[in-house]
């Protein structure tokens, strides 16, 4: 029995596969994985690798492209068929993909955008979970890890509605997956950045100073204490929030403008 449990302890992420890895976010993770010596597989609905390219001549470890529409389930069982066939069963589901729904009044959010954003952050991550999770089970051993959002820390945030949404439906599954699972060595956590030091969050909030974002460094430093770390055996379940001192500040004197019918300001 002892010696079940240090070998269950010693295991490590071999496989892993990150939908949304073609991102800025997604292409660090991408790159901290390959570090850890890992096989990576990244499917894009987009079939744009551009910021991997550099990576395939770094690493020793491989990475596997493959272009596929992940919002259809019948696209992603066939994909991580073609996985589980060439190099083996995924050890650790990392799902970086999303949409960005943008700053709206919650009435004034349409059909569309709540569709979107569920299909993207819900639906899209629950087929990959239906097709990880029974080789996961089999070997007894699997990481699951969604990215969330720290919005969710303040109740109702204003304008911030369709992305909270989606990311508390994100964040409940997350939770049953590893009540579910986790008698069977599976472990599912989220990561919950407030806004992240991306060229895009950087064109949202012009002039704000770096020091109040969160670094993407931090992202992938803690998904590597949860697949590396002896640590991250013991988080089951969580929700992990990233937000820089400065940047908690800034999100509690950008709720009170808003309360106050500010709606338009640079932080």
């Amino acid at each position: 029995m002892v010696q079940s449990l240090l070998l269950q302890q010693e295991k490590t992420p071999q496989i892993v596969i990150v939908p949304g890895g073609t991102g800025q976010i997604g292409s660090k993770v991408v790159e901290m994985f390959l570090g850890q010596g890992a096989d990576v597989v990244v499917p894009s609905l987009s079939g744009n690798f551009s910021r991997l390219c550099g990576l395939l001549e770094r690493y020793t470890a491989d990475l596997h492209l493959q272009k596929c529409d992940y919002k259809q389930d019948s696209e992603t069982d066939t994909l991580i068929k073609s996985i589980n066939d060439k190099i083996g069963s995924i050890d650790a589901l990392i799902y970086c993909a999303g949409v960005w729904s943008g700053h709206q009044l919650l009435h004034e959010v349409t059909y569309a955008t709540v569709r979107d954003s569920l299909i993207c952050e819900v639906e899209s991550f629950l087929n990959f979970v239906r097709a990880v999770l029974p080789g996961m089970a089999e070997k007894e051993y699997g990481r699951i890890i969604a990215m969330g959002t720290y919005s969710l820390s303040t109740p109702g945030k204003p304008y911030l509605g369709i992305h909270r949404l989606s990311k508390s439906c994100l964040e409940e599954a997350i939770k049953t997956i590893d009540n579910e699972q986790g008698y069977n060595g599976v472990s599912a956590n989220m990561i919950a950045p407030s806004i992240v030091c991306t060229d895009t969050e950087k064109k949202l909030y012009p002039g704000i100073d770096e020091k109040n974002l969160v670094p993407i460094s931090a992202i992938t430093e803690c998904m590597k204490m949860l697949c590396y770390s002896h640590v991250g055996q013991y988080l089951h379940g969580q929700t992990i929030g990233l937000c820089s001192p400065w940047g908690r500040y800034l999100m509690q004197q950008e709720l009170d403008l808003k309360q106050r019918g500010c709606a338009e300001f640079n932080l």
